[in-house]
């Protein structure tokens, strides 16, 4: 029930934003419309950029070697760096 009412308020929003946006000027539809495209590319590169930083191994022997490390190794170094 709740996926439902997400998907119709969903549609009615695209619905409304659509309407207001087909009685803008040009100018400021143009400007929406690239606003937009940023966003989209902006959220693209993040979503890629966390997919490369979760898959990579750069830190992975931190996983397989904990022993090596503490939290207080993490703690002591920003402290004493103050």
């Amino acid at each position: 029930m709740l996926e439902k009412n997400k998907s119709t308020n969903r549609k009615i929003l695209i619905s409304q934003t659509v309407k207001y946006l087909s009685i803008l000027p040009m100018q400021k539809l143009e400007e929406i419309a690239e606003f937009v495209k940023q966003k989209h590319e902006e959220n693209q590169i993040k979503k890629e950029l966390e997919f490369y930083v979760s898959s990579g191994t750069s830190f992975k022997f931190l996983k397989d070697e904990e022993s090596i490390y503490s939290l207080d190794d993490i703690i002591g170094d920003s402290h004493e760096k103050r």
